[in-house]
């Protein structure tokens, strides 16, 4: 079994930790880079200031795009990065979010 090592990754402005095998480090930081660009898209084309706004957008429109790809079942390695990023981000926040 691969040993997970840890990175810091920044989106909105904010630093999260997350453990990632080696291998799977490369998509992580390209997933993070798609983000960023983006936002920064969505921040010009809708005057947006507010990084949540920018981040809900990115979001709903990642997640159409996957929606739809899926549909036309020619989106195997994009639904396995997104599934693997949601997998990413629901396990950050199970271990570091208090309620």
């Amino acid at each position: 079994m691969e040993e997970k090592h840890r990175i810091q990754i920044t989106i909105a402005d904010r630093s999260y930790p997350f453990s990632v095998a080696p291998d799977q480090e490369e998509i992580m930081r390209l997933a993070v880079k798609r983000i960023s660009e983006r936002m920064d898209n969505y921040k010009k084309k809708f005057a947006l200031r507010d990084n949540q706004d920018a981040l809900a957008i990115t979001a709903l429109m990642f997640v159409a795009q996957m929606i739809k790809e899926k549909r036309t079942d020619t989106s195997g390695s994009l639904v396995k990065e997104l599934q693997y990023l949601s997998d990413q981000l629901d396990e950050y926040f199970e271990n570091n979010i208090t309620k």
